[in-house]
């Protein structure tokens, strides 16, 4: 953001400013951390109660906004 010599921002509206495009993007790294479980049988671990918490909620908005 440009600024004078006192300080104030000499961009004035939201068409002062340059958009990131596709240069400007970090380059990313994707990392996969795979940590089996020793207490089950294939080593495998649960993923929560993700399946459970959804669909309660998604049935009570749909009757309340009926």
């Amino acid at each position: 953001m440009p600024f004078d010599e006192n300080g104030q921002p000499l961009a004035s509206t939201l068409a002062d400013y340059m958009l990131p495009g596709a240069p400007e993007v970090p380059a990313m790294r994707i990392d996969h951390l795979q940590t089996p479980s020793l207490t089950t049988e294939f080593w495998p671990k649960g993923i929560g109660e993700g399946g459970a918490i959804a669909p309660p909620a998604a049935i009570v908005n749909a009757i309340t906004m009926r």
